[in-house]
């Protein structure tokens, strides 16, 4: 029995007890050609890797079209400071939970993510990784009637994530994501129903276009799946909070996957809630501390724990998470730390993460990134040099990727 993490309504929070690819008879990890996706296996067992097969189509020109052609003067590719656009700000924002008041009619967003990865640790069909990936294609779309307030948003790159795996993406089939609706109970709780992620841990709840690496953390990408279900959210003084119940691991099946995050602005306005780094840091400190748990009754023993951090202060940041897998998804307790430094004041950031997998094979894994913001999140470029330490075998990924919203 495995669960499959990508874009499509399927739910995968755990991992297989050890993280690393399989090492080819040749020396290097074979990635196979194709579509690749992450899988959660119960039994422990190295990271299991499945094919479907190559489909180059033309869906990502069709995609971009769309998005140049409808967003005009009122797109948005979302850089945090905006009250709602993305989902992510809705989940977020411990302040704002205020329901709009008119209607808005339809508002339009598109970003997309390129990059290009090469290992010679890491095999494609026989030849050394070295290539380019669409990472991510991505149109949003929201509006309001009345106090309800919806929001949607269509995927065009079939790329799993976990690019330091060797993981690239191609233009797909275009895909739903985000598909909700919500509007406040109170002035102090909001309702939202639809398809979305598990408000359970910090850093899978920001899109890819506002990360401050390539790539999520481990734990990231095991949470950043999606959906169906209910959360409702609210938030008091400096304190946030989100309780929410999805299908879970059986999808429409008859036990339920439940959610309770809190959240804590302990200095300033708290960080890590729309963007990571430092860009747009204030002088002042910003510390935003925070704690979930997630119990999926499919399993006997599914719960999953998390804690974690964020802080700013003016070109300083960092962060730190953890997530505790019971027994039936992984048994593991991988975390990670993170030290970014803005060299040039929302210009030039660079970045080291440090990751432990907690593995059978004890992985872990060093990743240092340079980002260069041209006109913030919206446009952007950076470098990632990721090196893996495991006694499955040892490997160093170089990539270099490129963000543009609209």
């Amino acid at each position: 029995m495995r669960f499959i993490r990508v874009y499509q309504p399927t739910y995968s929070p755990a991992f297989s007890n050890s993280w690393w690819l399989a090492k080819s008879s040749t020396g290097g990890f074979q990635r196979p050609l194709g579509r690749v996706m992450l899988c959660a296996l119960l039994s422990p067992s190295l990271l299991y890797v499945s094919l479907l097969g190559v489909q180059l189509r033309m869906n990502v020109f069709v995609l971009g079209a769309l998005a140049l052609t409808t967003v005009g003067g009122t797109g948005y590719a979302g850089s945090g400071t905006e009250t709602w656009l993305t989902f992510d700000k809705q989940l977020e924002s411990l302040a704002n939970v205020s329901a709009p008041s008119q209607d808005s009619g339809l508002q339009f967003g598109a970003w997309a993510r390129a990059s290009y990865s090469t290992s010679s640790d890491i095999t494609v069909g026989g030849n050394d990784l070295g290539g380019f990936s669409i990472d991510n294609l991505r149109l949003n779309v929201n509006g309001t009637r009345g106090t309800w307030a919806f929001f949607a948003s269509i995927e065009g790159s079939d790329d799993p994530g976990a690019g330091y795996f060797g993981n690239t993406g191609v233009g797909e089939d275009l895909t739903v994501l985000d598909a909700m609706v919500s509007t406040n109970v109170t002035d102090q709780i909001k309702f939202t129903a639809g398809q979305m992620r598990h408000p359970f841990l910090g850093s899978a709840l920001i899109d890819e276009n506002h990360l401050l690496f390539l790539d999520r953390t481990i734990n990231g990408e095991s949470w950043d799946g999606r959906d169906q279900g209910i959360i409702f959210s609210g938030s008091y003084d400096q304190l946030g909070w989100w309780i929410s119940g999805m299908n879970g691991a059986d999808n429409t099946g008859d036990e339920y996957s439940f959610t309770g995050r809190v959240a804590y602005n302990a200095l300033g306005t708290g960080a890590g809630q729309s963007h990571e780094g430092a860009y747009g840091a204030g002088a002042e400190s910003n510390l935003t501390i925070a704690g979930a748990i997630s119990d999926d009754g499919s399993f006997d023993n599914g719960q999953a724990f998390a804690i974690e951090a964020a802080f700013t202060q003016s070109a300083l940041s960092g962060a730190f998470e953890m997530v505790d897998y019971d027994d039936d998804i992984g048994d593991a307790t991988p975390w990670s730390a993170t030290v970014g430094y803005m060299f040039q004041p929302d210009v030039w950031e660079a970045a080291i993460r440090y990751e432990d997998f907690d593995d059978t094979a004890d992985s872990n894994m060093i990743t240092l990134g340079v980002n260069r913001y041209i006109d913030g999140h919206n446009a952007k470029w950076g470098v990632n040099y990721s090196t893996i330490d495991s006694d499955a075998g040892d490997a160093d990924v170089i990539a270099a990727g490129m963000t543009v919203g609209i």
